[in-house]
């Protein structure tokens, strides 16, 4: 599964975005779906599973994201490419997604 690209994306911040669901706590979530989804609406599907109704409520509303989505390039915590540094600082504290804009 293709952790960053931009649907898998919106997914974890809306995860982020759900109250009590910090980056420790998503991070913890995600690692025990990492290896059982093969999809986005797996993921979407197996994250709703673990969430109260309220959550639930939070974690399906569309979120609009303050970010040029064009120049933007996303990486989550599962990506190859995000920063070993970060993750041997930070641990599970790490950011779930990083966003980079410019060149």
């Amino acid at each position: 599964m293709d952790w960053s690209n931009i649907e898998t994306v919106k997914v974890l911040y809306r995860l982020l975005a759900v109250k009590g669901m910090g980056p420790v706590r998503a991070n913890n979530l995600l690692s025990n779906l990492r290896n059982k989804v093969a999809s986005t609406e797996k993921l979407q599907e197996n994250i709703c599973a673990c969430l109260n109704e309220a959550q639930k409520e939070t974690f399906l509303k569309d979120l609009k994201l303050d970010i040029d989505i064009e120049d933007s390039t996303f990486l989550s915590i599962f990506d190859d490419k995000y920063p070993k540094e970060i993750l041997q600082d930070m641990g599970i504290a790490s950011p779930t997604v990083l966003s980079l804009a410019g060149n």
